[in-house]
């Protein structure tokens, strides 16, 4: 854990140094995943192997973003923020000592740190358009699984690090010198493992809403 929380701190560093001004606000997105699993074609003992469908998912995130102004021209800003993640996967299996097909869902939370390059356009009328690229981190800190009776719950438990590529776009709405409300979309395509097992690995694309507000 001090090793992510480290590599996080030299993530967020550059945008820091090179900020001119800081803008703060928060925003919560309702969020819409789908899953890739891939199945492993190894030969285990118990005799459980993933099944390839996955049903998909909402959630919804909330939270604190960041504008970082890079160049005081109030158009390049590195984004970053600190975002509550509320959402999961469902897994099926077959064989093993239950039913020869067993269903799994999983809830999870992840605290989730984006550090992306935003780009805005001149101020027209009283919207901006930006569009932002980079890199979503998350920590899992909780995850509750729902399970039948003496299934074995372990091989599908979620990993402690999700790693996404984030990109996204939208408009802000300027309200006065000082606020400005934000509406958006954005796509996170995970490419690290959310579930890694001998059976098989899961991982996670996102689809979301960005509503929020900056002060």
């Amino acid at each position: 854990m001090k090793k992510t929380v480290s590599l996080y701190l030299l993530l967020l560093l550059p945008g820091f140094l090179l900020a001119q001004s800081i803008r703060f606000g928060f925003t919560t997105s309702p969020t819409f995943s789908s899953n890739n699993i891939d199945p492993s074609n190894a030969v285990l003992a118990d005799g459980i192997s993933f099944l390839e469908d996955s049903d998909s998912k909402f959630g919804f995130q909330y939270g604190v973003m960041a504008d970082l102004d890079i160049n005081d021209e109030e158009r390049y800003f590195f984004n970053t923020g600190v975002v509550m993640h509320h959402t999961g996967y469902n897994v099926s299996t077959r064989g093993g000592m239950l039913a020869e097909e067993t269903d799994y869902e999983v809830n999870t939370q992840y605290l989730e740190i984006p550090t992306t390059l935003k780009l805005k356009t001149n101020e027209i009328g009283f919207l901006k358009y930006y569009g932002q690229f980079g890199v979503n981190h998350g920590i899992r800190v909780g995850n509750k699984i729902t399970a039948p009776e003496n299934a074995d719950e372990s091989i599908i438990d979620p990993s402690s690090y999700n790693a996404a590529l984030n990109v996204g776009g939208g408009v802000e709405y300027t309200i006065s010198d000082e606020t400005a409300l934000v509406g958006g979309v954005f796509y996170n395509n995970g490419f690290s493992k959310v579930l890694d097992d001998v059976r098989g690995s899961l991982k996670q694309n996102q689809l979301g809403i960005r509503i929020g507000v900056f002060f």
